[in-house]
């Protein structure tokens, strides 16, 4: 389980989502918890003008809107610096997920995650991590490797054994939980080895990570598939 922050650092979430039942079910897991405060709710890229004023810590946004895709608002929020964008879409194939990371986001779900899954997500978030399903997982590593320059390859990258088996839970989709739950460590521990992972590739997603760890030949992942 994510890390939570304290109760007197709730963090402001956004949500921008055109279909109503989807945005009120995500209003209401905001407004249920208090390590979070819904910083507003918008179902168009107008109505999400405000966020551009006051940007909120969190932004939970659909790809496809009624007037228009949501990529340039991405774009624009994530500029600013201090916005973290979780992308909670239908759609899964390579060219939006990459198009949306290209654009900032950190983060992204198929919709259908649970209310649990979500949650979590918005804690990785926070802490640092990418959340990102298992199924678009594979673009992302696909992008990474294919378009890194070989004189940025890492040669030696330094990871301990341990280190690796957590980048490759990690790359295959698996959370935080899912992977100290198959290492028997916690999810502190976890944490610990990704923030370690990160500054010895000095990256800092975990798409790169698999990506110089992969051109290092730290970990291998098959990506013929139709999962990592």
């Amino acid at each position: 389980m994510a890390e939570l922050p304290r109760e007197s650092l709730a963090r402001s979430v956004a949500i921008l989502e055109d279909d109503d039942t989807i945005r009120r079910a995500f209003v209401e897991l905001i407004e249920a918890e208090p390590y979070f405060s819904l910083a507003g709710e918008a179902a168009t890229l107008k109505q999400a003008a405000p966020f551009l004023q006051d940007p909120p810590d969190i932004l939970l946004v659909d790809l496809m809107l009624p007037d228009g895709a949501a990529f340039d608002l991405i774009e624009t929020l994530n500029a600013g610096g201090k916005t973290r964008i979780i992308v909670i879409s239908v759609l899964g194939d390579e060219r939006a997920v990459v198009a949306a990371f290209r654009a900032g986001a950190c983060g992204y779900l198929l919709k259908g995650a649970t209310g649990f899954e979500l949650r979590e997500a918005i804690l990785q978030t926070l802490s640092g991590n990418a959340p990102i399903s298992p199924s678009v997982a594979r673009f992302l590593i696909k992008e990474f490797s294919g378009n890194s320059d070989q004189e940025d390859a890492v040669q030696a990258s330094g990871l301990s054994p341990r280190e690796r088996d957590v980048l490759h839970c990690l790359a295959t989709g698996a959370t935080d939980k899912e992977t100290a739950r198959r290492l028997g460590v916690s999810p502190y521990t976890v944490a610990d080895h990704m923030r370690s992972v990160f500054r010895k590739l000095q990256v800092n997603t975990r798409a790169a990570a698999v990506a110089r760890a992969m051109q290092a030949g730290d970990i291998t992942l098959d990506l013929s598939g139709d999962s990592v």
